[in-house]
């Protein structure tokens, strides 16, 4: 175990960040991207307030755009979750020390699985 103090991170769920989309659109926030969540909320504010100082047709286009990224974030949730996930694996193996998010493929874990393997075999030799 590590001496970081670091809490250990706990994975995002696809489902609860589709309630979040259903509940406000606030998909964004539940995965961490604060900024681009009040991006996604003021792109069709703005887009109204456009089309109703006289510019109605840039004003259309922000709204639909904006429809466009709604339906296209739908779609695409579990790739978002399964991005946040793979950085929250890497996360927690830096925090237990190891240098990639599978342990078995880190340096210090072969170096460990080279002693106990060394062990064992002395060992067998003792015993014959």
């Amino acid at each position: 175990m590590s001496s970081h103090k670091f809490p250990v991170k706990s994975h995002s769920s696809a489902l609860i960040a589709y309630m979040a989309y259903f509940f406000g659109f606030m998909h964004y926030i539940y995965l961490g991207h604060y900024k681009l969540q009040f991006v996604f909320w003021g792109m069709p504010v703005a887009g109204l307030v456009v089309a109703m100082s006289g510019h109605t047709e840039f004003g259309s286009a922000m709204i639909a755009l904006s429809c466009v990224w709604a339906v296209w974030d739908f779609f695409h949730m579990p790739f978002k979750v399964s991005s946040i996930n793979k950085k929250v694996d890497l996360y927690n193996a830096a925090r237990e020390g190891y240098t990639t998010a599978d342990p078995t493929k880190s340096a210090q874990w072969n170096a460990g699985k080279f002693r106990r393997e060394s062990r064992l075999r002395n060992e067998l030799k003792n015993n014959n």
